[in-house]
């Protein structure tokens, strides 16, 4: 059934009300219990049209802003294609994207019975005809062969009814599976082997103790046989033939062929990283249906391994090819199957085991890893096992947005709907999943390594093998006679189309097409890089210079790098560049990059196979040039928009622009006077007096790391540092994110029990780092945001230019007008109302950044706070207009620092 229009109302809205995290619930009015059932409206409507539902069963009495978040996503779901939705951090965002595609979910279930389960087109598929072309033909004139088409449509509609009944039969096995499992008694692990012998045969007892006799069997075994295996045959490929079809499918995918035509529709989530995705789960088991959701959590294997020879390697690589190692290690050369080898976990019993106890119940990553160390099945395959009969599937973003981990994980994207949180980031995230970047220690490592693996099995490896080895060879070696002229000549970085690269590098005359599919085919780079840990090569410089060799970890695939870069030569040459960056005098230190410079292609394949896209974020402004990059056809793509203010009242946040300071010394942060020793001790005698009238924690934004090390330093020596910890004791946000926890716990021990008479604590933080995206400085942890200039990026960069350029040059040849849909009124955009497109996105890359680091402070609808915005140039209209409209109207200019005191010494005084 395809996308119909629904009825909603106007969707802008700046209502109050929610606490988006469980930890803030309790400030909302909790609901009344309920029955644990799924969201859904009270009435459907039997035609084809679904309207939103009054009741989303939100676990709390939303406010207006949610609910009408809610009905705008669900009209927008129900009418298709793309909608952006912004709703600044703490307004409850995840939950109602959360109820309000759920509601849909099960209203989309009931108003076409199991074909809902199948999917929205499988209906249309089974009848051979689309959704467009059967209105057509239902309006057509009769005609005479009239009987042929009802006879066609009859045994359509019998072949949709025969799927939905093998549909049923599933589900219904499943519910089977699900309920007896339920009424079990868990078995603890300490008895399972005396359990074995005497629970009868069928008990989860019995298949949980027989499970961990065979790991233990299986672990035994696979080591000894690896401890005794002395021969190469292991890292011999196989032979390859360039002509094989490449539908040839993978194990992993060949294992879900007979749920091609079983499809749930589905919601695909996807976030950043693994703990918002847990905080989701979280959310979902506040939900009255929670518990009957069912829910599946995909991440990588060094989150889900629970095989100790296996996740005890500290490198992900490794992790990922010693697992694929025991898979294929069940047989040998001559096809012959080895009992003794493989993973012991990748039983089809307890994977079986594990997916049904998944779905019983919504679990995260943390959640899912013990589940498969008690059943002792592997938590990782178990996982895509669920896939086919999930509701809800999470999943970081690399697995969604990149193409090739998508179809391995087995995640089927068409009919089905797409959530992307947080994604503000999209654009970055695509930009740089599909870019690739290889230095000149790389390629000389591989070289030198497929070199002596060629030599030792010449006379193992098959004609063809040979034939593509020697060639993969030759572009290793031009690509380092490239660099190695460029460092030679003492050229500056390069920057060359795709087409222009290959001829200049003289890979012209190679299929690089073919020499990929062998490269990706083969899994060469796995066997060389088992060669390698078993013989211990060592990498040797192949250029004449004397310079010391970069060093390359020997845990990481050098070939492997290699094929990402390959990869990206078969791009479209508009797609994006080749950069060549040179180290003078150092062939190793120099390198190669691929820069995407057009992310629409890969998001155009997204949009084109699902059902709806709904992109959501805190700050989504503007939205017509975050489109333009993002849609392969702006033109023809309507999108639908809602966007809404805060839930705080007006009186619980204070804005201000500080343009000098207390000695009159004005502030503009530019790279050129940002250093000036009287501009540094202005800040410091600002932050000082800021903070004899701020209670508990503030937290302060500088542009770079290396520049907060600089004020550091300098406040250091001048005796600001020992002013500053007089009132509140001084945090900085380090590099490195292992103590990223420790700095938060203490920060935030400091604000609750103040030492030495000081009033609280202050983060020095840094725009883009751990502090600036995820986490939350709620109530007392955030009672000020200073942020210090305009962190712009460097203008200088070969990134940049290149992509400023490639804006320009689009602007140039098209226009680009966007139809936004808010409420029932639809208008066109201009993305490139701008004059200098290139322009526009250099500035909007800097007030993204401010955007999210200045919103780390308001989470509830009954916190206040207060945002400095250090610099002059924040007084700049066009500066402003890129503020979200809920900071935006509340900034104020005062023309001189003691009323900014002043100001915020009433402000908190009224709190």
């Amino acid at each position: 059934m395809g996308p119909v229009r629904a009825r909603v109302a106007a969707t802008s809205t700046a209502g109050s009300g929610l606490l988006g995290h469980p930890q803030h619930t309790a400030r909302q009015t909790p609901r009344p219990p309920a029955t644990a059932t799924p969201p859904a409206a009270t009435t459907v409507q039997t035609s084809a049209e679904l309207l939103p539902p009054e009741d989303f069963q939100f676990p709390f009495e939303p406010y207006a802003i949610q609910k009408d978040f809610m009905q705008s996503l669900y009209s927008a779901i129900e009418r298709g294609g793309l909608g952006v939705f912004e709703s600044p951090t703490g307004t409850g965002k995840s939950l109602s994207l959360l109820c309000g595609s759920l509601a849909w979910l099960r209203d989309n279930e009931k108003r076409s019975g199991l074909s809902g389960a199948l999917g929205p087109d499988a209906t249309a598929a089974a009848e051979g005809s689309s959704p467009a072309a059967t209105n057509a033909t239902a309006t057509s004139t009769p005609g005479p062969l009239d009987w042929v088409a009802e006879q066609a449509k009859e045994a359509a509609q019998r072949q949709r009814q025969e799927r939905e009944a093998a549909a049923q039969q599933k589900l219904q096995r499943h519910r089977e599976r699900v309920q007896r499992l339920k009424e079990q008694t868990p078995v603890p692990v300490h008895v399972r082997k005396r359990a074995r012998r005497h629970a009868p045969a069928s008990s989860l007892a019995d298949t949980l103790a027989s499970a961990e006799q065979q790991v233990e069997d299986g672990l035994g075994a696979g080591q000894a046989a690896s401890d005794g295996a002395d021969n190469d045959d292991e890292f011999v490929i196989a032979e390859y033939s360039s002509d094989a079809d490449d539908d040839a499918s993978s194990d992993s995918d060949s294992s879900n062929d007979e749920d091609d035509h079983f499809q749930i529709t589905k919601i695909l989530y996807c976030s950043r990283t693994h703990s918002q995705l847990a905080q989701l789960v979280h959310e979902v088991k506040a939900c009255s249906f929670g518990s009957e959701l069912r829910v599946v959590s995909l991440g990588s294997r060094q989150n889900l391994c629970v095989n100790e020879r296996v996740n005890k390697l500290k490198s992900l690589s490794l992790i990922n090819e010693k697992c694929m190692d025991l898979q294929k290690a069940k047989k040998d050369a001559t096809g012959t199957t080895r009992k003794k080898k493989g993973c012991p976990y990748l039983d089809v019993k307890t994977l079986g085991l594990f997916r049904d106890h998944m779905l019983m119940k919504p679990r995260d990553i943390e959640d899912l890893a013990d589940l498969g160390s008690k059943v002792k099945g592997c938590a990782y395959y178990g996982s895509r096992q669920g896939i086919p009969l999930a509701e809800l599937v999470l999943m970081p973003y690399n697995v969604l947005l990149h193409k090739g981990t998508r179809e391995a994980v087995g995640v089927k994207l068409k009919g089905n709907v797409v959530i992307v949180d947080e994604a503000h980031n999209l654009l970055d995230v695509i930009s740089s999943l599909y870019s690739a970047e290889v230095s000149g220690a790389v390629i000389q490592r591989a070289f030198q390594q497929l070199t002596e693996y060629a030599q030792r099995y010449q006379n193992r490896l098959k004609a063809k093998n040979l034939v593509y080895i020697n060639q993969t060879l030759k572009v290793l070696k031009l690509l380092l006679d490239h660099l190695q002229g460029l460092v030679g000549r003492k050229e500056a970085d390069r920057v060359d189309t795709v087409g222009d690269f290959v001829l200049k590098v003289r890979i012209d005359n190679i299929n690089l097409f073919k020499l990929r599919a062998f490269l990706e085919q083969s899994e060469i780079s796995k066997k060389l890089n088992g060669f390698v840990l078993k013989h211990d090569t060592t990498p040797s410089v192949t250029s004449t210079s004397t310079e010391p060799q970069e060093f390359v970890s020997r845990h990481v695939s050098a070939l492997r790098m290699f094929e990402s870069f390959l990869q990206a030569l078969t791009n479209a040459d508009d797609d994006g560049r080749i950069l060549s960056t040179i180290v003078s005098g150092s062939v190793a230190k120099s390198g190669l990059k691929f820069l995407l410079l057009n992310p629409a292609g890969y998001f155009g394949e997204l949009l084109s196979e699902c059902r709806a896209v709904v992109l959501a974020g805190g700050t989504m402004a503007p939205v017509p040039h975050f489109l333009q990059q993002l849609l392969p056809t702006p033109r023809n793509t309507e999108v639908s928009l809602f966007s809404c203010g805060h839930v705080i009242p007006a009186a619980n946040l204070t804005a201000m622009t500080v343009g000098s300071g207390p000695m009159n010394t004005r502030f503009r942060f530019t790279f050129q006077q940002r250093n000036q020793p009287e501009m540094l001790a202005e800040l410091g005698r600002v932050l000082v007096n800021v903070a004899s009238v701020v209670p508990g924690g503030m937290v302060v934004f500088f542009p770079s790391y290396d520049y907060e090390k600089r004020v550091f330093a300098h406040w250091e020596s001048t005796g600001v540092v020992a002013s500053l910890n007089k009132r509140k004791r001084l945090f900085r946000e380090t590099k490195g994110s292992g103590t990223t926890d420790a700095i938060l716990r203490d920060y935030a021990a400091e604000i609750e029990n103040p030492s030495d008479a000081r009033t609280g604590a202050m983060l020095l933080s840094v725009v883009g780092g751990k502090m600036s995206e995820g986490i939350n400085f709620k109530d007392q942890l955030g009672r000020c945001v200073v942020m210090v200039g305009l962190p712009f990026p460097n203008l200088h960069s070969a990134d940049l230019k290149e992509k400023m350029e490639f804006l320009r040059a689009s602007a140039t040849r098209s226009e680009c007008k966007i139809r936004i849909r808010q409420g029932q009124q639809v208008s066109e955009v201009d993305a490139y109302a701008t004059s200098d497109p290139g322009t526009e996105y250099y500035e909007n890359l800097c007030m993204k950044a401010v955007n999210q680091s200045i919103g780390r402070a308001i989470r509830h609808a009954g916190d206040f706070s207060s945002i400095l915005l250090v610099d002059e140039r924040y007084a700049q209209p066009k500066i402003q207009e890129k503020l979200p409209s809920w900071i935006k109207d509340r900034l104020t200019h005062p023309p001189k620092f003691p009323l900014v005191k002043r100001h915020l010494a009433t402000f908190f005084k009224a709190h």
